[in-house]
């Protein structure tokens, strides 16, 4: 397979001057560009650009793929947004990062797969389906956080007894954006069962349009109206970012909290695998299970047909040994050991011995039947 690295970023927020547009245009003579993306595919060389310097200054959605198993986002949020402190415990450095540009954040996943996909997929699809996760960023969604934790603890960056961080809502239930990244980052969707589930077995959604409308009443009409200019001026996520940013302070003033976790004994990495490695055990035997119980239907469907048939199967039987082809003596074998069970199911397993026994008196100097016969205990 020949080298693959894909580039592509996103304009979101505002659209590049005619002069940004120029000034990318010197790091890449080969590359898509727009006022609102830059795309470029490599196979052989690498990007002269340094991505990270591009998300500070231009892009606020990165994707790279690479088809030796590297791949990685950069989502450039409004620092405003996000809460570095409650950030904290979900950031492991090497799979989920932050940083500082100005007056933004920028949020990196970083995943390096084991083993690439065999059915190579081209990087062309990722951004568009990655791009909402932006949004869930900006309303505080604390999902695809969690999710960057549980690809270390699968990638073995973090140590058995790192503790993990509180469960987010909806984890087990993932939306379109949600789950796009768990695919991107390929994260072990047992691994998601397991975390999901708290101690009752349960996975609580977050907050209802009862506890909204609560929290709307008791505002003052400056921040509603605020809000209200800022939808109709095209600038939705921002409002809704805001809003739901003002909700959550408010609870956490209040003493209450969303995170589902709170009154939830938190795990280990190392116990989050373990629980991972049972739910694929517990599937595996339910496979099994399945796969015998359909063999066995099918092993009586198929016996009771015979049965149905017995007489001209016994014929059948004497027209395949009297050929003289390994395939038909293999075939008659086969039908032996089936016209004997279905005599066993009947109470006649001495009778269908017999007509067995007559049949390796007649056929006794064809050495390599009488080998088959004695292989399959006829």
């Amino acid at each position: 397979m020949s080298e693959y690295q894909y580039y592509e970023f996103a304009a979101i927020d505002r659209p590049l001057t005619e002069k940004e547009v120029s000034e990318l245009r010197k790091l890449s003579s080969r590359a898509e560009i727009t006022p609102t993306s830059f795309r470029n595919v490599y196979h052989f060389g690498n990007f002269r650009g340094d991505p990270k310097k591009m998300m500070e200054k231009y892009f606020d959605f990165f994707v790279y793929v690479a088809n030796w198993g590297s791949r990685c986002s950069m989502i450039r949020v409004p620092k405003r947004v996000l809460d570095r402190k409650q950030l904290k415990p979900y950031i492991d450095g090497e799979v989920v990062s932050l940083r500082q540009a100005n007056d933004n954040i920028i949020v990196t996943f970083d995943a390096e797969l084991e083993e690439p996909p065999h059915d190579w997929e081209e990087g062309e699809r990722w951004l568009p389906l990655l791009r909402p996760v932006r949004d869930a960023l900006m309303t505080g969604d604390l999902r695809p956080f969690y999710l960057g934790w549980l690809r270390a603890a699968e990638q073995g960056l973090l140590d058995d007894d790192a503790v993990e961080p509180p469960v987010p809502p909806g984890l087990g239930k993932p939306d379109g954006a949600i789950q796009a990244l768990v695919d991107f980052l390929c994260v072990d969707t047992d691994l998601i069962v397991a975390a999901a589930g708290a101690a009752d077995g349960t996975d609580p959604a977050g907050p209802s349009q009862r506890d909204f409308a609560a929290w709307v009443a008791t505002l003052d009409d400056r921040h509603k109206n605020a809000w209200l200019l800022d939808l109709l001026a095209g600038q939705g996520a921002k409002a809704r970012a805001e809003a739901l940013q003002a909700f959550r302070k408010s609870k956490a003033k209040g003493g209450a909290s969303e995170q589902s976790s709170c009154t939830t004994p938190r795990r280990t990495a190392a116990e989050l695998l373990a629980a991972a490695e049972s739910l694929r055990a517990e599937r595996s035997v339910r496979k099994r299970q399945r796969a015998e119980k359909f063999r066995a239907e099918a092993r009586k469907k198929h016996l009771d047909q015979l049965a149905a048939r017995e007489a001209a199967a016994w014929r059948e039987v004497d027209a395949l040994l009297s050929a003289t082809t390994a395939k038909k003596h293999q075939s008659a074998v086969a039908l032996l050991t089936d016209l004997r069970e279905v005599a066993a199911r009947r109470g006649r397993v001495a009778e269908a011995q017999r007509r067995i026994d007559q049949f390796r008196e007649r056929f006794a100097r064809r050495h390599s039947l009488m080998r088959r016969f004695r292989e399959a205990g006829l």
